[in-house]
């Protein structure tokens, strides 16, 4: 619905006010300061869109879950990785939005602001789970295939 009424309203011409803000991070890989753009608008309903999905998922049920229910194991992997490196990005901007948030308001008012650091380390936490199920997984598998090679069949 939302891309739809952007494009409504970009056809009848009206202005959209996006409320785009720059995020300062640190790259963890190269500890190189960086920045980047993020509509505030896009990436909250990103953010509710993918937690509605994981909703589903750990519901089991809904479209998404019949979806990855009917995926080979490959794709599946494929996904996890996808989705865990997206968890990350989403961990590291709602970082940056609360130091920006906390940056532009005033400081009498700031004691007033609610933080986002439990919601941050709730995402890093799961990222961290979710890696470590995952490599796991991975190396459970590829135990399998190496004793299939040797003929030997794995138990369990």
């Amino acid at each position: 619905g939302e891309v739809l009424r952007r494009v409504w309203d970009r056809m009848r011409g009206r202005e959209q006010n996006t409320r785009t803000i720059r995020l300062g991070y640190v790259d963890p890989e190269t500890t190189v300061r960086q920045s980047e753009e993020v509509d505030l608008d896009d990436f909250i309903s990103r953010t509710a869109k993918r937690a509605r999905v994981y909703s589903g998922f750990m519901a089991r049920m809904g479209a998404g879950w019949s979806k990855v229910e009917s995926q080979s194991e490959e794709s599946l992997l494929d996904f996890a990785s996808r989705e865990i490196t997206e968890l990350e990005a989403t961990a590291r901007r709602v970082g940056s939005i609360d130091t920006y948030m906390k940056s532009e308001v005033e400081r009498e008012t700031r004691h007033r602001l609610l933080t986002m650091e439990d919601e941050r380390e709730a995402i890093r936490d799961a990222v961290s789970c979710s890696r470590k199920r995952l490599s796991t997984y991975v190396a459970k598998r590829d135990e399998i295939e190496q004793l299939k090679k040797l003929g030997i069949t794995p138990t369990s």
